[in-house]
Order: C-alpha cells, then sequence, then structure tokens
C-alpha cells in the first residue's frame, strides 16, 4: 500500500471500504434491495474494474452475486436471510461465531483478564489516529474504536481525501494524508482484516457472507501489494477461486 496509486484508486478504494462496511453493521432493507437486483453487484464490478482487478478475477469474485442467483426467492426471505446470517456471525452474545473488535479479534489479554477494554492499547492507537485526523464516525449508535466498521469508515474518509488531493495536485497534503492511511493500515487493519475475512468466507451460512468474505480477502490483500495474482497462500487462493 506504500506504492503511490492513481487518482481513480483511491477512489475506488473509498468505496470498496464503504461497500465492506455496509455489511459490518446490522443490514438495512436498502443494502437487501441492492443487492436482490443487482444493482450492488454492478457497482462492486466497476469498483473492482478501477482497483485493477481482471475480468476473470472480478467474475470468479462475483459469481454468487450477480443476478439471476436470487430468483428462487423473494425479497423479503432475501433480506431476513441475510440479517440472520449476520446475527450467526456478529451480534448475538451467545452464539456469534467472529467479533468485530480488533482487540477481541486479536486476543487481548485485557480481554481475557476482564479489565477495561477501553483503556486497551488497540483502542488507545485508534482514538489517537482519529483524534489527530479530527474524524468522528458518522455510524449511529456509536462504536468502540477497534470496530471494524469504524476503522472502515476512516479508511475511506482518508482515501477518498487522497484521491481529492492528488486530483487538485496538493502535494505536500497529499503526503500527508498518505502517511495517516498507511499508517493506520498497517498498524490496524492489516493486523486482522484478511484473517477476518477468511473466516468470515468460512463460518457464513448464506452465500452472501461468503461472497463478502472473498471480497474482504481480495480487496485488503491488494491494499497491502499481495494479491492472489502476486502470490498468495494455498487456503486464500482457494478463497479467492483465483485461477491464473
Amino acid at each position: 500500500m506504500s506504492t503511490q496509486r492513481t487518482t481513480e484508486y483511491y477512489f475506488a478504494s473509498s468505496d470498496m471500504y464503504q461497500v465492506l462496511g455496509s455489511f459490518l453493521v446490522r443490514p438495512t432493507r436498502e443494502l437487501a434491495h441492492a443487492l436482490y437486483t443487482g444493482m450492488l453487484a454492478s457497482d462492486i464490478r466497476s469498483i473492482l474494474q478501477e482497483l485493477c482487478f481482471s475480468e476473470r478475477r472480478i467474475d470468479n469474485l462475483l459469481a454468487d452475486l450477480e443476478v439471476p442467483v436470487f430468483e428462487d426467492v423473494c425479497e423479503e426471505d432475501f433480506f431476513h436471510a441475510i440479517r440472520k446470517d449476520y446475527t450467526h456471525l456478529f451480534s448475538n452474545p451467545t452464539f456469534s461465531v467472529l467479533t468485530l473488535y480488533e482487540a477481541r479479534f486479536l486476543g487481548s489479554e485485557q480481554y481475557l483478564s476482564g479489565k477495561d477494554i477501553a483503556l486497551n492499547n488497540v483502542v488507545l492507537k485508534a482514538r489517537r489516529a482519529y483524534k489527530d485526523a479530527s474524524f468522528t464516525s458518522s455510524i449511529i449508535p456509536a462504536l468502540r474504536e477497534d470496530h471494524m466498521a469504524v476503522q472502515f469508515e476512516f479508511m475511506q474518509l482518508l482515501r477518498q481525501n487522497q484521491g481529492l488531493t492528488q486530483k487538485s495536485d496538493h502535494t505536500a497534503q497529499c503526503r500527508e494524508i498518505s502517511q495517516s492511511s498507511q499508517s493506520f493500515f498497517d498498524e490496524h487493519v492489516k493486523n486482522w482484516g484478511v484473517d477476518f475475512y477468511e473466516k468470515v468466507f468460512s463460518l457464513a451460512e448464506e452465500t452472501v457472507y461468503r461472497v463478502v468474505g472473498r471480497l474482504g480477502v481480495a480487496f485488503l490483500e491488494s491494499e497491502s501489494g499481495s494479491s492472489c495474482e502476486r502470490g498468495s497462500s494455498q487456503h486464500r487462493e482457494s478463497i479467492l477461486s483465483c485461477n491464473g
């Protein structure tokens, strides 16, 4: 991610963080409708093209998301199926199989010891980065700083600002934002993002979140400069369905 990208890449990266972030909070009817009608799949295809993914990879990543995949279920049932899988994965304290919080995902000692997680180093570092950038999450209700949806909202903003400043030839400002983006990605997103999405792919019970898992792995590996086309683990290659 340290290599300078094109302006179009930064805007597309911002859009992808937004898309992935929409699945990290309880899915809305609007999201389900966009999926059911194929509009979101079309948008994701355009984003992946701007991110310089090959058409073959895009076809593989979106194979289970594009129309007419969902024709055998009504839109209302489709919406509830997505919600059910979100709950299964993330939101039920009794049986959910994954956490959306970085500190907990990484097995923080403070989680294990029952100490105040708000004072965890992961949380404090994220809070400091947001404060330095004058960033306040718009997600309601408010989520803790190490929640992946908040981290992605922050990356979405940074990437958008990278594109805007580069487009306007504001070199110094673009360099500063790029450094902030690189630092936050390395210190937070890179530490758990790909592993998280591998688990989403493996543990999801419905098609939509399996596709989200594939997209998350592919995108974050691309962001870190280690995409499947450049070489990846055998397990990740099977998730991404890369065939050369």
